[in-house]
């Protein structure tokens, strides 16, 4: 296996966010994008590239009118295997989208 160039991942990301607009717009009618949000938590396997792909699936969702949430990056002591949070990496998660949206008031 090889990994994905920057123009592969762009080519996908691109049609994904694409596809995923006409499935909000059917949802909800157009101008209700922003209802999806939209994060790329990252654990520490592959950190080579998490800055290039999160900067690419933040620029898509964003020219879509998706909400894009930043997210921490997790730390090894947050994942159970580079990739997928544990406890800690799951709270942390949390953490960062209750500081990064308004989901902490949206529902009040």
């Amino acid at each position: 296996l090889r990994a994905s160039t920057d123009a592969e991942v762009t080519r996908d990301v691109h049609a994904f966010f694409i596809e995923m607009a006409h499935r909000a717009d059917d949802l909800w009618g157009s101008g209700h994008r922003a209802n999806v949000y939209v994060l790329v938590p990252w654990g520490t396997a592959s950190a080579t590239r998490s800055s290039a792909i999160r900067s690419i699936i933040k620029s898509e969702a964003e020219d879509r009118g998706f909400d894009y949430i930043p997210v921490a990056k997790f730390t090894a002591a947050q994942t159970t295997d580079g990739t997928h949070p544990n406890a800690a990496g799951s709270e942390a998660l949390y953490d960062s989208i209750v500081a990064n949206s308004d989901l902490d008031t949206r529902f009040d």
